[in-house]
């Protein structure tokens, strides 16, 4: 794997995210982003309030676990944090039913204002993805408020579930201003929040207190009908036993030969396909899909924060694959040989159909068998 040669002090980390997040919008002309950083705090929740009245950036109303709606209306659904302390920046995932509900809007910039990084509306994929890092020097927020407001509309009827998703590299992240991160009670290498959290549920053509069901009478017993005596059996046939098969001689193996050391190297040259896991050329965090946290992904490893990966991804710097006869490492989106601002700004142009890769290179989106050391 390839190390940057240069080594960075938290100052200068959260400075030059922010220049990239500026320079990666500049790039595409629509888009932006944060790249985020922290330190631990004490007992916070986070949680969706169903109904926003009375919430806004330094405080709550009451939270309420249920909104009754009706087919085709649109509403507002809160994302909130209770009692959190130096809160410079968080990212997580808001998840629903996707064939009653579609977010149609969406206002990150509530306890915390700065860069954004946000899944486009309309979102009809049932897992939404929020993140705002603090553009502002110094200690991030503190107590309690909203963080985000998103829009709903009713698409279908019935009951949907409206929750952050708490699944292993779905996990919400929240930094402190001094590194850490907070409600990492498990004290986890990536640093996953899993305190407190509150979910509720959208009512589609519904009342949210539902009556109990009337219980069932028992219905009256049918008179028991009278059967047949049961027939005399027939005689069983003797059966003609099967012949064995006479057995297939097993073919002796040809065995496979063993790779050509790469001359001049310390390892061997992979192999591709073979064993090796099948990712989408771009899908940095191996969530599935090609997204603007891909973009994010590449930007925070270029400042040396952690990022958040699926369990078989490759690490960034791991060969990958070969085109042309030329190995490609993982992370080397656009194939130049090294990683830089280039592989996080074509990624971010491929989301608005700009991507012009180079000859060769695999295209972004692509699923390729990676290669096997």
């Amino acid at each position: 794997m390839r190390a940057l040669g240069a080594t960075f002090n938290h100052g200068w980390k959260f400075a030059l995210a922010i220049g990239l997040g500026t320079l990666l919008a500049a790039a595409v002309g629509v888009l932006s982003f944060g790249v985020f950083a922290g330190q631990a705090a004490g007992s916070v929740t986070i949680g969706i309030d169903a109904d926003t009245s009375g919430n806004t950036a330094n405080s709550l109303g009451s939270i309420d676990d249920c909104h009754a709606a009706q087919f085709g209306d649109s509403f507002d659904i809160d994302v909130y944090i209770s009692n959190v302390a130096d809160l410079k920046a968080w990212q997580l995932y808001v998840a629903y039913d996707k064939t009653l509900l579609e977010i149609t809007g969406q206002d990150p910039n509530y306890l915390v204002t700065g860069l954004s990084s946000l899944d486009p509306v309309p979102d009809l994929s049932g897992s939404h993805f929020l993140g705002v890092g603090s553009s502002i020097p110094g200690d991030g927020a503190s107590g309690s408020g909203t963080l985000a407001r998103l829009t709903f509309r009713a698409i279908g009827k019935g009951s949907s579930p409206v929750y952050i998703r708490m699944d292993s590299a779905y996990a919400p992240i929240l930094d402190d201003s001094h590194g850490g991160k907070i409600g990492n009670d498990d004290n986890d290498p990536y640093g996953y929040y899993d305190a407190s959290v509150t979910s509720a549920r959208v009512a589609i053509g519904q009342s949210c207190d539902l009556a109990t069901p009337s219980a069932t009478a028992t219905p009256t017993p049918l008179v028991t009908p009278t059967f047949p005596p049961t027939p005399t059996p027939i005689l069983t046939p003797t059966l003609i036993p099967t012949p064995s098969p006479t057995p297939i001689p097993t073919p002796t193996p040809i065995p496979t030969p063993t790779p050509t050391p790469t001359v001049g190297g310390d390892t061997t040259t992979p192999t591709p396909g073979a064993g090796g896991p099948e990712e989408a050329w771009g899908d940095m965090n191996c969530d599935g899909r090609v997204n603007l946290g891909d973009a994010i992904f590449i930007a925070r490893y270029l400042v040396e924060l952690s990022n958040n990966t699926g369990p078989q991804c490759p690490s960034v710097g791991d060969a990958a694959v070969q085109s042309a006869g030329v190995t490609i490492d993982w992370g080397d989106v656009d194939c130049s040989q090294q990683f830089n601002l280039g592989d996080s700004i074509i990624l971010a142009r491929y989301l608005v159909n700009l991507t012009n890769q180079p000859a060769g290179c695999p295209a972004i989106g692509e699923n390729r068998v990676l290669m096997t050391p």
